[in-house]
């Protein structure tokens, strides 16, 4: 079973911007298609495919960062502890809010985002355990997805990339940006590989068919001052690479935290399972090829990128058996991805505290 969850503005950030979501009679919201006609030459008919109604039941109006984290995230992090793992899809363009509901202000600790508050759940949680066989500690890492290359934003920006055969290649001499043109999500990730050290890339799947990303630097946290070096740190690193002349975009950034059981001894067990929850961060820059369309064969770049994200998910979280959180910022139609009819939860977030929630009702396109 898959928990869809949807983080969406519902205005834009600046009064001064044009409006992409409108509200009208019988709780219905409109999408605009005009992103998509700045960028591809649609016919008419392909045009009316991006203008989605959505029905919601309740509009709430919160006024701080706290208060939004506990409506969109807080039961997410309790099933951490009941070893569900879970993931969050972030999208959005630049000045829609999107960075400062994911990381808040790192210049101000009252102004935490998503993660900050993840981060803060899960240790006031251990914190207050009094079990005495159950003890647990939070690890957290950040990565950067760049079509086939994973960058550790925690290791100098050592590169990682994934690539169809039974190996792996390490520290690849540049960037390329290259188009994953794969039929299946499959064709995107490594296969096995055993190495002799921590750099390389490979997908592990233990005797519970759970699957775990090696290769990554994950770091204890202990404190919101740690998770806070992490994010500084990561955010260094993008900048430097923007210095030298990488194109970021199309890239996305992934926050990984990971709750391990501990040992008699206090060190990570390694015989019971990690829990892991991922807040992936889509699209560094306006543009957002994942989900924008191709005018081919009747829209086929949607159902083709939509498997390049399936690809990331097989890659950090367990295959098959996760929840799964999508959240949506201001202008991406993410519920093409979503097959048939349904109901889905929704939240709206600002830098002006203005949030909603809504809950959309999915019409089958």
């Amino acid at each position: 079973m898959y928990l869809v969850q949807f983080i969406a503005r519902v205005s834009p950030e600046h009064k001064d911007q044009e409006r992409l979501v409108e509200i009208t009679r019988d709780n219905i919201l409109l999408l605009s298609a005009k992103p998509f006609q700045d960028n591809l030459s649609l016919t008419t008919k392909q045009q009316q495919q991006f203008i989605s109604k959505f029905r919601y039941n309740s509009i709430l109006y919160n006024d701080d960062q706290s208060s939004f984290y506990q409506k969109s995230l807080a039961n997410l992090t309790q099933q951490l502890f009941d070893n569900i793992n879970s993931t969050v899809f972030v999208f959005g363009t630049q000045n829609s809010g999107r960075d400062y509901t994911i990381v808040g202000n790192l210049d101000d600790i009252s102004k935490a985002g998503l993660i900050q508050r993840v981060a803060l759940d899960i240790l006031m949680r251990i914190s207050h355990n009094t079990n005495p066989n159950d003890k647990r500690s939070l690890y957290m890492t950040t990565s950067l997805f760049h079509h086939d290359i994973i960058i550790d934003l925690q290791r100098s920006g050592k590169d990682l990339r994934i690539i169809p055969s039974p190996s792996v290649l390490i520290n690849p001499p540049s960037f390329k940006m290259l188009q994953s043109m794969g039929t299946h999500a499959s064709d995107y990730l490594p296969t096995v590989i055993d190495r002799p050290n921590d750099l390389g890339l490979r997908i592990v799947e233990d005797k519970q068919n759970r699957q775990q990303l090696q290769g990554i630097s994950f770091y204890r946290i202990t404190s919101i001052d740690d998770v806070m070096q992490l994010l500084i740190k990561s955010d260094k690193l993008l900048e430097c690479k923007r210095k030298e002349g990488v194109q970021l975009d199309y890239s996305h950034i992934c926050y990984t935290f990971e709750l391990r059981q501990l040992d008699q001894h206090g060190n990570p067990s390694q015989l019971l399972p990690i829990s892991k929850m991922n807040i992936i961060h889509l699209s560094v820059f306006d543009s957002n090829p994942a989900l924008l369309p191709e005018e081919n064969d009747g829209n086929p770049g949607l159902i083709l990128r939509a498997k390049y994200l399936n690809a990331i998910l097989e890659v950090v979280t367990e295959m098959g058996k996760i929840p799964i959180s999508v959240s949506v910022s201001q202008i991406y139609p993410i519920w093409s991805m979503i097959d048939g009819d349904g109901t889905v939860p929704c939240y709206s977030s600002s830098n002006d505290g203005l949030r909603t929630d809504a809950r959309f009702e999915i019409r089958g396109q």
